[in-house]
């Protein structure tokens, strides 16, 4: 069984059809493919812990260590049963080189939630909205667009799309092929773009 990414049962053969037409037999869910889908059964907080802490290659041990926290508590988080306060999950994504929010969980009802935090950003002049105008000089529903002014934020907006393309590819690919084994090894080299992609978001920048 592969790793999962941040959602329960993370491989799995989809009948599903993706807007193209093409079927993922076969292809693990993807991140950014199904992240937002009502219904979702999205990891704990503990599960979080433990999938970061096994991406960046450490023991429970080792990260108990870093963030001066008793084993057995890491593994009570781990296991679900605790839940981590704000001041130990700042000090396990201190440890673990990742932002705090990457412990969060979103879902579809959290849409007014990330417009608010847009209409934030265009107030403080971190993003703008661009579009086009019709007639009585309002924006076209259909045409309007976001920019930021973070060259992080473009940076990684510029990788998810290119990655997005990549793995449109695979799922032509394997589209086409019949047997399981010839599906495979695509199906893991997917697996392994979403991982590279997931701890590029949630990595936290060196300021050193």
């Amino acid at each position: 069984m592969g790793r999962r990414v941040l959602r329960k049962g993370r491989i799995r053969t989809l009948d599903k059809k993706y807007p193209n037409g093409n079927a993922l037999e076969g292809v693990p869910v993807g991140m950014f493919q199904s992240t937002f889908d009502k219904g979702e059964d999205i990891l704990s907080v503990g599960e979080k812990i433990k999938f970061y802490r096994e991406l960046k290659g450490l023991t429970q041990r080792e990260l108990a260590e870093m963030c001066d926290i008793p084993l057995g508590t890491i593994k009570s988080y781990e296991s679900g049963g605790r839940n981590p306060k704000k001041e130990p999950l700042q000090k396990i994504a201190a440890a673990l080189g990742v932002y705090p929010s990457a412990f969060q969980n979103m879902s579809t009802e959290d849409e007014m939630g990330m417009m608010l935090y847009l209409a934030h950003l265009f107030k403080i002049g971190e993003a703008e909205l661009h579009g086009k105008k019709g007639a009585d000089g309002k924006f076209e529903e259909e045409s309007i667009v976001v920019s930021f002014r973070s060259e992080r934020v473009k940076a990684c907006l510029k990788r998810i799309a290119d990655t997005q393309e990549v793995l449109q590819n695979l799922r032509n690919k394997v589209s086409e092929i019949q047997d399981e084994a010839g599906r495979k090894p695509l199906s893991e080299r997917a697996e392994e773009i979403e991982r590279e992609l997931e701890w590029c978001i949630v990595q936290k920048e060196d300021k050193t």
